[in-house]
């Protein structure tokens, strides 16, 4: 998959600094944006960049800022953390967080943590494609239900057969099917003066 870059929040006091710059080095070749304060850069988000943050230093107001921030499903995080405690649990858990690395990981082992992160992220990102995509036939099903009801009483066609003209019609025409169906509908209520049954 391609390197969309990363995205790191972090102080530079951190104690987990040397260790995000190798591990980083190690699995980008992409952009870096460093950032400490919201909004994200417009590379966040599905099909873009890794966002990494490292909560050193952060509390109170600009801890809340960012949980807000990082919460789309959207966005991949990893969490990096000096310790573990129930303030880290939480906003592993509100930012759906893909990670966390500690002081104890190494920069490899941080790498993999980015490199497994990433990959996620991904999977993720197509699943919320499909889905969009399925809600938007559900969303469309019932105007081309309606349209093939109107082809069926119009040719005295079975629906299997209005269903196909409709699709040989969307390909013919190179237009979506949802687009036919729309088509057929504004026919039938300019030619009839009222909705169709």
């Amino acid at each position: 998959m391609p390197d969309s870059g990363i995205i790191l929040i972090q102080p530079n006091d951190s104690v987990l600094c040397e260790v995000m710059a190798q591990a980083i080095a190690r699995v980008s070749d992409g952009p870096l944006w460093e950032v400490l304060q919201p909004p994200l850069p417009e590379a966040a988000g599905c099909g873009g960049a890794l966002v990494v943050w490292d909560l050193w230093g952060f509390a109170g107001p600009a801890k809340d800022a960012w949980l807000e921030a990082l919460a789309p499903v959207d966005i991949g995080v990893v969490l990096a953390s000096a310790t573990m405690d129930q303030g880290v649990e939480a906003a592993l858990k509100q930012t759906g967080a893909l990670g966390l690395i500690t002081p104890n990981h190494s920069a490899k082992t941080a790498a993999v943590t980015l490199d497994l992160a990433r990959a996620n992220h991904q999977t993720i990102c197509e699943l919320l494609a499909r889905r969009a995509e399925l809600e938007l036939r559900l969303k469309q099903r019932p105007l081309i239900e309606r349209a093939k009801s109107v082809v069926m009483a119009a040719h005295g066609l079975s629906e299997a057969e209005a269903m196909r003209r409709m699709q040989k019609r969307a390909r013919d025409t190179n237009q979506k099917l949802i687009q036919v169906a729309e088509g057929i509908l504004a026919s039938y209520r300019i030619f009839n003066g009222k909705p169709e049954g």
